[in-house]
């Protein structure tokens, strides 16, 4: 998928994905800016260029049901959302522009409803993106 222009500051992307198997990441932007949840010795990792990051979000927890991912950008944090509630507020991440991205890189199943929005998302409207979602897988 293409985001529309790369947005250099406030983006949000977000998808449902069902992961079966394989390492990932889930989503990843071609250039290598994002990627976004992996498997890291058995625990959840996303990655901006080449810092890395560890959740406390076991890859079991997530493997073979639908869960909601939502990366948020702004020019002062970065917050990862996995489900229904924020897993990793990153306040000094490194900042890349949202590009072209690819789904279920080097992963098995399925991802749904990938979105990109060129400003950061309030809890509010996540939090109802999760609700609504949850309701129908």
């Amino acid at each position: 998928m293409t985001a529309p222009a790369p947005w250099l500051t406030h983006f949000t992307v977000m998808a449902w994905f069902l992961w079966m198997s394989g390492e990932g990441p889930l989503l990843a932007t071609t250039d290598g800016a994002f990627s976004l949840i992996y498997d890291r010795d058995g625990m959840c990792a996303y990655a901006i260029g080449d810092d890395e990051r560890l959740t406390s979000l076991a890859v079991e927890d997530l493997r073979d049901r639908w869960t909601m991912v939502a990366l948020r950008s702004s020019p002062a944090t970065l917050s990862l959302w996995v489900g229904a509630g924020e897993v990793d507020l990153w306040p000094e991440a490194p900042h890349r522009p949202l590009t072209e991205f690819v789904v279920m890189k080097d992963a098995v199943g399925f991802a749904a409803h990938v979105a990109s929005f060129s400003r950061v998302l309030p809890d509010e409207r996540l939090a109802a993106y999760w609700e609504k979602g949850r309701r129908l897988v």
